[in-house]
């Protein structure tokens, strides 16, 4: 996946403020299904380059959104499955 601006740290705090609480990473990883570090790298990184297509795709589905909104450009699904 090319290097695009992370939009997850604020569709997360998108959804603490719909939801009414705080999420901490090991409830984002429980929500996902993914590792506690892999969703600390992500949280952490202004780009979601090294992000997978299924780690994309597990997180837009916890957020709530469609996969495009997670960067600020589009997700190639032939990436990283």
């Amino acid at each position: 996946m090319d290097k695009h601006l992370n939009k997850i740290p604020m569709l997360l705090s998108q959804k603490e403020l719909r939801d009414g609480r705080r999420y901490k990473q090991k409830d984002i990883a429980h929500g996902t299904g993914l590792s506690v570090s892999v969703v600390s790298r992500i949280m952490n990184d202004r780009t979601i380059g090294g992000m997978t297509y299924a780690t994309a795709k597990a997180f837009a589905k916890w957020l709530g959104v469609p996969m495009e909104e997670l960067a600020d450009s589009e997700i190639d699904e032939d990436e990283g499955e």
